[in-house]
């Protein structure tokens, strides 16, 4: 064995769950659905908020019609 390796003092091996570890919960998230049904495109976005212990989230419905420009948000 290498010298002066853990092993070698009657340590045990460390796996890398129990050296590092990775926090991959994101502060704010954002989705976007889409769908486009019989001429009219509808959606829905959703932002989610996460602060601490609490989170906060929103949503928009959108409603446009495919052949014009406007678009209709609540």
């Amino acid at each position: 064995m290498m010298e002066g390796s853990g092993s070698d003092r009657g340590e045990e091996a460390k796996t890398w769950d129990e050296m590092y570890s990775i926090d991959l919960m994101p502060s704010e998230l954002f989705l976007k659905f889409r769908e486009q049904i019989h001429g009219h495109r509808l959606g829905l976005n959703l932002e989610v908020t996460v602060i601490g212990a609490g989170s906060e989230a929103e949503a928009a419905k959108i409603s446009r019609s495919v052949a014009s420009s406007s678009l209709t948000k609540e």
